[in-house]
């Protein structure tokens, strides 16, 4: 009797620990690593799994967000630069401006 009794035990536990499996595997962001061969084998391996998937997911968000700041910040760089070389054009500009009113009174002094 008490060999039936842990056998059921077992059955329900394995049963409760695929359900869970299952569960943690449809939200996560790869379902087939269930199915993988690297899949845990056991039900403490799994446990350690399903513990790391949320620290894994918030590692591929902080990425995300590195990659998005570094994109922004070429972005701000390309701007600066043409910022930059708008401004040297339009000092250029200010000086020729200046430069012209001098030279048409040195030719209409003459």
């Amino acid at each position: 009797m008490s060999q039936r009794r842990t056998e059921r035990h077992w059955k329900r536990r394995d049963a409760r620990c695929r359900r869970a499996a299952v569960e943690s595997a449809a939200s996560s962001p790869n379902p087939n690593w269930l199915c993988s061969p690297t899949r845990p084998r056991s039900t403490s391996q799994l446990s350690a799994a399903l513990a790391v998937q949320p620290l894994l997911q918030t590692v591929d968000r902080v990425q995300q967000l590195v990659a998005d700041l570094r994109e922004t910040l070429n972005r701000n760089v390309v701007a600066k630069e043409r910022s930059e070389q708008e401004w040297d054009r339009a000092q250029v500009d200010k000086e020729k401006c200046e430069r012209q009113p001098a030279a048409d009174k040195a030719s209409g002094s003459q």
